[in-house]
């Protein structure tokens, strides 16, 4: 298996084949996966037979330090990766989380949220200096955010709601997002347990006659494609990293 690093990642590839697996990239990690064969287990998780251990129980013992990764085991927690990717093993994918909640996110979360991708993408990530969580909400259909504050209603692209150190309660929020857009078709916001919330509006642009169904056109000098429809969808809103790090800004 070919191992290289490139744009900040540590890629992963078999003969013949693209990208099969990836994480991201530390000096001190790279060495360790470079010393070491890995195979394919289970179809969906890279796997090395000398450190018996799973890429992502490497990547969470090189973070996290080899006392914490002993102590979750003895606490009955596995490395959940929060999109179910088992090849994505970037840190801000992986959680120390109890077995029977990575049951249970299995036959809820996992696929509850494939069943809305078509109206709104649901992700969550992990940052890992300052150990907040974020969801992150793309929308694939029109939709109106109602800001009390303000008193208006705001066509919205994106969503960012931040927490604190909490893997259940952002679980437990991002299931309760998808379970409303399934219900109800709407998000709503009012009962979730975040600590601040940011969004970005939808651009609209108007079509040319003849044009309104186009996949591809030129907006403002550039080539753009028109999402929400059957041949293209958001299926994931990287992190607004910004919310992460201030502490002072702003709901906008």
């Amino acid at each position: 298996m070919d191992i290289w690093s490139a744009d900040n990642k540590i890629y992963f590839r078999e003969d013949g084949m693209k990208s099969l697996g990836y994480t991201d990239f530390d000096e001190g990690l790279f060495e360790k996966i470079k010393a070491v064969n890995w195979s394919v287990a289970k179809g969906r998780y890279l796997y090395s037979s000398t450190l018996k251990r799973s890429l992502h129980q490497v990547v969470m013992a090189h973070w996290y330090g080899e006392d914490a990764f002993a102590e979750s085991r003895k606490r009955g927690f596995i490395v959940e990766h929060h999109n179910n990717e088992g090849f994505d093993c970037q840190i801000s994918n992986l959680s120390f989380a109890p077995d029977r909640i990575n049951k249970s996110k299995a036959f809820t979360y996992d696929q509850d949220r494939l069943d809305v991708m078509s109206k709104m993408a649901v992700n969550f990530y992990k940052d890992f200096k300052s150990q907040r969580y974020q969801i992150t909400i793309g929308f694939n259909k029109s939709h109106y955010l109602v800001i009390p504050k303000q008193n208006k209603a705001i066509n919205v692209t994106a969503i960012y709601l931040l927490y604190n150190d909490d893997f259940y309660r952002t679980l437990t929020d991002a299931t309760t997002l998808i379970h409303e857009m399934r219900m109800y078709g709407q998000v709503k916001l009012s009962n979730l347990r975040y600590e601040k919330m940011q969004y970005e509006e939808a651009i609209l642009v108007e079509l040319e006659p003849g044009k309104e169904d186009a996949l591809f056109f030129e907006h403002e000098g550039k080539f753009v494609i028109r999402l929400g429809t059957e041949h293209a969808i958001i299926n994931a809103i990287s992190p607004n990293q910004n919310l992460y790090s201030n502490d002072d800004e702003k709901e906008s």
